[in-house]
């Protein structure tokens, strides 16, 4: 006697569609953020879009556009949001320096869900801003294969951790 197939349930189906739409929506704005950097638009219209983009794009309690100074070997703050948004600004990290300068030095991407175990976590900013930083997520920003800066996200609204 062949078993019935088991049927998932009608919830589950629209879970995943509601997942893929959200997935589908994350990808379109990562390639406008992607594109804009790419262009050979002037930084602060690249910043511009990426502010807008990334607030469409992440429910995070904070975030920030480091741009690189050549001449230093820094990133700088050049614009943040969030409860330490404004006390960021010329903020100076080294090259390697941070989760931050780490994405910069290596030219990759880095989540860390718990900051607490990544030695790579500067805790200075936090220190300068009275922010806590629990998760992050950083991304290097570049013009055609020169690096201009990154991209940093922390903590989700919710408490969960990036992944």
């Amino acid at each position: 006697m062949k078993k019935p197939a088991k049927r998932r349930p009608e919830n589950a189906d629209a879970k995943t569609v509601v997942e893929l739409q959200r997935k589908i929506r994350e990808l379109k704005t990562l390639n406008e953020i992607v594109q804009a950097i790419n262009s050979a638009l002037e930084p602060k219209v690249i910043l511009r879009i990426i502010m807008e983009k990334t607030a469409d794009l992440i429910n995070a309690e904070g975030w920030s556009v480091l741009m690189l100074d050549h001449d230093k070997q820094e990133l700088v703050f050049e614009a943040a949001a969030g409860e330490a948004g404004t006390k960021l600004i010329g903020i100076r990290l080294k090259i390697g320096q941070g989760v931050a300068g780490w994405v910069a030095r290596k030219g990759e991407s880095l989540i860390v869900p718990d900051v607490t175990k990544d030695k790579r976590f500067y805790s200075g900013v936090d220190k300068k801003t009275k922010f806590i930083t629990k998760s992050i997520l950083c991304v290097p920003m570049k013009r055609r294969d020169e690096m201009i800066g990154v991209v940093e996200v922390v903590n989700k609204v919710d408490g969960e951790p990036f992944t």
